[in-house]
């Protein structure tokens, strides 16, 4: 069912029928491949920087904080449900969806979705690679690196914060899952 899902979700994108495209093309990694396997796998290969940045998180530099955000496709709309605890006003409020995203950043965002789904290893070497070089850029500048891996889903990423431990590195999170919240208190 699940590949079901992705599957159109990408054939959608490319036939320019997916709120994703809203009257612009697909990026060259959906375009040019033959499947959402495919096209995942050529955008990880090809991006610089899983991680991005926004204008709330970069007012934590005055703070001591060089921030970076993973924001993958929010909810099911890359075909893959990254939201477990979503509630229908929580959809219909995501700022996945309203925060005024370019069409472009979307269908990166699904990419990434995929890219996590199916080349998970190398997802995380990629993810890896970007929250060293946070942390090399902010010792750089004499600040503390900041990452929120949740900008856009609600996954739990407890394996990916405690390979950081010791690290200057601060990993935080917003999540509707109360086991976990409750786990992270103090940490």
């Amino acid at each position: 069912m699940k590949k079901l899902k992705i599957l159109s979700v990408w054939k959608a994108i490319n036939n320019g029928r997916h709120q994703a495209v809203a009257r612009r093309k697909p990026i060259k990694a959906i375009a040019s491949s033959d499947s959402p396997e495919e096209a995942a796998l050529q955008y990880i290969s090809q991006t610089k920087d899983i991680l991005s940045g926004s204008k709330k998180v970069e007012k934590g530099e005055a703070y001591g904080y060089l921030s970076k955000v993973l924001y993958l496709a929010p909810h099911a709309l890359s075909g893959l449900q990254v939201c477990p605890f979503a509630t229908a006003a929580c959809r219909r409020d995501c700022l996945g969806h309203s925060d005024g995203k370019l069409v472009f950043q979307q269908q990166s965002e699904i990419l990434r979705t995929w890219a996590m789904h199916y080349h998970r290893d190398f997802f995380n070497m990629r993810l890896d690679v970007s929250i060293l070089s946070l942390i090399g850029m902010a010792e750089g500048f004499g600040k503390s690196a900041a990452v929120r891996l949740n900008g856009s889903s609600d996954l739990d990423w407890t394996e990916t914060v405690e390979r950081y431990a010791g690290r200057n590195v601060t990993f935080y999170d917003y999540t509707k899952d109360y086991d976990r919240a409750v786990k992270s208190i103090g940490t």
